[in-house]
């Protein structure tokens, strides 16, 4: 019986574990693109080219999402969820500072593109992770 009480407690503080490890994974990625939506209109090199190269800045954001996403997923399936949840933190991280320090229209481009990419490499691990991590009768409370 303590054996059991003992799997139970180690299943529960990894179930624990992995949904805080993609909260926040998933919350800081919500919180980048939160703040991207109010600064970007105001961003010299997006005032010189225009509105509708301001919505071009939120489209490639999804563009690069919808495009990786399968990819990851398939990522995810053969590697586990560690590695591309990593490189999607890490990849979102450069592509920030990239986009900080960029000051062309073109470098904001590539910046918003590439953190779609590590967004999609974010989510598809994050979501696998709690998935993998939690029953299936107490997966939708997580």
């Amino acid at each position: 019986m303590e054996g059991a009480a003992a799997s139970t407690l180690v299943g529960g503080q990894r179930q624990y574990a992995a949904v805080i490890v993609a909260s926040m994974a998933l919350f800081t990625d919500m919180f980048i693109y939160g703040l991207a939506i109010p600064v970007l209109p105001l961003l010299s090199a997006t005032a010189g080219a225009g509105q509708a190269a301001t919505g071009v800045l939120f489209a490639i954001y999804a563009a690069g999402m919808i495009a990786v996403t399968p990819l990851a997923g398939r990522l995810v399936d053969r590697q586990g969820t560690r590695m591309p949840l990593l490189v999607g933190m890490f990849g979102l991280a450069a592509t920030t500072l990239l986009f900080a320090v960029g000051d062309s229209y073109w470098l904001l481009l590539v910046a918003r593109g590439l953190q779609g990419v590590s967004a999609a490499m974010s989510w598809v691990a994050g979501l696998s992770l709690i998935a993998a991590a939690t029953p299936l009768a107490t997966r939708g409370r997580y």
